[in-house]
């Protein structure tokens, strides 16, 4: 069986390398995307290059319609579901030296990306 999954604030992509040894489903994860905009990770990518990396987690989106996940310039096709939708969304802006601002959904910091994780959640659920 294939499970399909796709990684939001990719990172180095930790988790696809877990994903990829972890048993009893080694070998059994198929990336569908990243979402990644810092150069360093998304370079390191390069492990799995027929992986698009669709950058700003903001700006992507599944069109039902269409059958699609675009970030406005690429799209994927998208005809199954989405077993796991994995990331970590910055959390510098929570913290007390954040003076805890980023929890407000709209509110441009980098924390409230959480949001658009929840969002594309819904999207894809």
């Amino acid at each position: 069986m294939k499970y399909t999954y796709a990684t939001v604030c990719s990172g180095v992509e930790g988790c696809s390398l877990a994903l990829e040894a972890a048993p009893p489903t080694k070998g059994q994860w198929e990336p569908i995307f990243f979402s990644e905009i810092a150069t360093f990770p998304s370079a390191v990518a390069h492990h799995w290059p027929a992986v698009p990396n669709l950058g700003d987690l903001a700006q992507i989106r599944f069109d039902p319609e269409e059958k699609v996940i675009t970030n406005g310039t690429r799209a994927i096709p998208f005809h199954g579901r989405l077993d796991l939708l994995a990331g970590g969304t910055p959390c510098q802006d929570f913290s007390v030296a954040g003076k805890r601002g980023g929890g407000t959904r709209g509110s441009g910091t980098r924390s409230s990306l959480c949001w658009e994780w929840l969002r594309l959640v819904a999207e894809l659920g």
